[in-house]
């Protein structure tokens, strides 16, 4: 098997992947279908498109042409394995290619913990999920499934069900009323004695059904896997003998989990379960069966929740919990992000009415002294003779200024102090939290708003605090 490794929104032209793969055109094609029919690899007709299709807009891969003059991109964080030909590691785009291939040169420290990033922000959003029905919902989001389930197996082992059963004279508890209604009382000083106890014993099932279904998919992962578990230091498993097939169709088997779920109400177990029903979802939805995901489509999403979590984030905490003058008693109990307002429509012949969605922030933390506004932006950004690239649109820097109005009231009445900024990670950035530049509008500094920051932070501190 070979190994490879691309850089995230890096172009290449057909040639150039014919290079890496050592593959004819024909076959390089063939490839190319598989990643874009996976939604990890765009395409585009010039290389000015590039930043607008690494923006999170929706593309549809499937009304581009694959042509020679066309440049490919990797949109995927994380690892590919394609059947026993090759892994593919694909780094983030803030990464330099030099950075990529010290870390290949050392024991893959950084890809190690950028898998682990990714494995704790789908954990996360399994733990937010309390039905089956929704897991599919999500599944997008989960393509590290299949580490956190080996991870999850290396952790608590295999999965256990207890069931009861009654006994005569066992260990467990005992169960006066049966033994009451059903043993003979020997009477000894007005005190009763029975020599026959009924108990309630608790037992652990072995092979059942839904640790079946576990053993299959750990070792139809380990199987899968077998060239990136080596990378990640991870032990493969093999566990079964059954495949997921013997055991059933797919949809039979996701019954069953289902079920399982919806009557077990250990925390762990629960995990465990969600876990096995998104890797069958999975493969349902998995319509080439030769490529195995490990990673991300959407790494932005993650480091908005890592910039999150670091910074803290107030928006679901009410003004009253953070103990906040407000200019109307009533919304005392409101939470920071219901405070921002709707639309408001006035239609001739009708009372106004409130429709459509407010500003959405990403974090916004509030102290007794200040209130912070931060924007995780996951851009590559640049400076170089006064031109600037991977930088934030003008929409961003107006709604990161529209976010500041929004709150203006709050910040006069409570005196606070305003940090304004955009987020984004560096690699190997040792200033770390660094304003590196300003970006102002006039029309804004005009209304008091100050200029917006633009903070680096190192990746690796981010994800170790993250971790």
């Amino acid at each position: 098997m070979k190994n490879l490794f691309f850089k995230e929104g890096k172009p290449y032209r057909i040639e150039d992947l014919m290079n890496s793969f050592d593959l004819d055109y024909v076959k390089t094609k063939e490839l190319i279908k598989n990643f874009l029919n996976s939604g990890v690899m765009r395409v585009s007709k010039s290389y000015s498109d590039l930043e607008i299709l690494l923006s999170d807009i929706s593309v549809d891969n499937s009304k581009l042409d694959i042509e020679k003059d066309a440049f490919y991109f990797f949109k995927y964080v994380g690892a590919i394995q394609i059947a026993n030909n090759y892994c593919i590691l694909i780094y983030p785009k803030y990464m330099s290619i030099s950075s990529i291939k010290k870390d290949l040169n050392n024991n893959f420290d950084k890809f190690k913990q950028l898998m682990d990033v990714i494995d704790k922000y789908e954990n996360k959003k399994l733990q937010n999920v309390s039905i089956a029905s929704d897991i599919d919902d999500i599944d997008d989001e989960l393509l590290g499934i299949k580490l956190s389930i080996l991870k999850n197996y290396y952790e608590h082992g295999l999965y256990n069900k207890e069931s009861e059963e009654i006994k005569l004279n066992g260990d467990g508890k005992t169960l006066w009323n049966q033994t009451v209604n059903r043993s003979e009382a020997y009477i000894f000083n007005n005190i009763p004695f029975y020599l026959d106890v009924f108990t309630l014993e608790n037992t652990l099932e072995e092979n059942n059904i839904v640790q079946l279904i576990q053993r299959a998919i750990i070792t139809e992962v380990s199987k899968d896997l077998d060239m990136l578990l080596d990378i990640l230091g991870f032990d493969k498993v093999h566990l079964s003998e059954i495949s997921l097939e013997e055991l059933g169709p797919n949809e039979m088997l996701l019954n069953i989990l289902e079920i399982e779920l919806n009557n077990q109400f250990i925390t762990i177990r629960q995990e465990t379960v969600k876990k096995m029903i998104a890797y069958l979802n999975n493969i349902s939805n998995n319509s080439d069966g030769n490529v195995t995901l490990v990673g991300t489509r959407a790494f932005n999403m993650i480091w908005e929740d890592v910039c999150s979590e670091i910074y803290g984030n107030d928006l679901d905490r009410t003004f009253e919990e953070l103990d906040l003058l407000v200019p109307d008693p009533e919304i005392s109990n409101k939470t920071l992000k219901s405070y921002v307002e709707k639309p408001k429509w006035q239609v001739e012949n009708q009372s106004p009415f409130v429709s459509g969605n407010p500003l959405k922030l990403d974090v916004l933390s509030i102290n007794s002294k200040g209130i912070n506004i931060y924007d995780a932006k996951y851009y590559n950004i640049s400076f170089h003779n006064k031109k600037v690239t991977g930088q934030p649109g003008i929409n961003d820097i107006t709604k990161q200024y529209l976010y500041e109005l929004a709150f203006k009231k709050i910040i006069n009445l409570n005196q606070l102090t305003v940090k304004n900024q955009f987020i984004m990670p560096k690699d190997d950035f040792v200033e770390d939290g660094k304003i590196i530049a300003y970006v102002k509008l006039d029309m804004f500094i005009s209304l008091g708003l100050e200029p917006i920051g633009i903070v680096l932070r190192d990746c690796q501190t981010m994800y170790k605090h993250y971790l």
